[in-house]
């Protein structure tokens, strides 16, 4: 969020530099109407969105745009991937299952979400690939989610569409629960979105 010291009578210009741009890249510059006393700075990250390191546990990641604008309805994508979680990492949610809990995940230079050697991590509810409405496609470039190594990984109730590549990739693993997923659809199930892979 970007605040004005000043009264909020004319249109503000403000001009925007990064102080490390290994890390993240910001607009040239952003306008704060008249009238309104602060505006919301989109910024993306040149590596993964989220990272949640080894050996880490009990993450909860809930309501978060990942890859999109403040609206959640333009892609401006991390150069890595969306999410990721690293191997040990255990009993981690993306997602609670409730609207209000829901991640847009999208627009991602690699996979959605990329989950690897982890134990007990639940996705849940997410739009992956598509914007905040459920219907626009905004596809991350490679996996919507790709699952490796894992165990007792829980993909619930998401919706995984317009991926380069497969929506859901699994490889190795065990113990998996995959249930209630709309793959290569809108959030409604009623349109085609599909995914790239076979």
């Amino acid at each position: 969020i970007l605040s004005r010291n000043t009264p909020p009578t004319n249109d503000l210009a403000v001009m925007l530099v990064s102080g490390d741009t290994n890390w993240v890249t910001l607009p040239p510059s952003v306008m704060i109407p008249a009238g309104q006393t602060n505006t919301t700075v989109p910024v993306a990250s040149l590596n993964d969105g989220i990272n949640i390191t080894p050996s880490s546990s009990h993450i909860v990641i809930l309501g978060n745009l990942i890859g999109t604008d403040y609206s959640g309805a333009v892609a401006i994508g991390n150069s890595n991937n969306g999410f990721v979680i690293q191997p040990g990492s255990s009993f981690d949610e993306i997602g609670d299952g409730t609207t209000a809990g829901r991640n847009i995940i999208s627009g991602n230079n690699q996979s959605g979400i990329f989950v690897n050697g982890t134990d007990s991590v639940s996705i849940n509810k997410n739009y992956i690939g598509l914007g905040i409405d459920g219907s626009t496609a905004l596809g991350n470039s490679s996996y919507g989610i790709s699952l490796a190594n894992d165990h007792a990984s829980q993909v619930i109730d998401n919706v995984v569409s317009s991926s380069g590549a497969e929506g859901l990739f699994v490889n190795l693993g065990s113990d998996r629960i995959i249930d209630g997923n709309r793959i290569g659809t809108d959030a409604t199930g009623n349109a085609s979105i599909p995914n790239g892979g076979a």
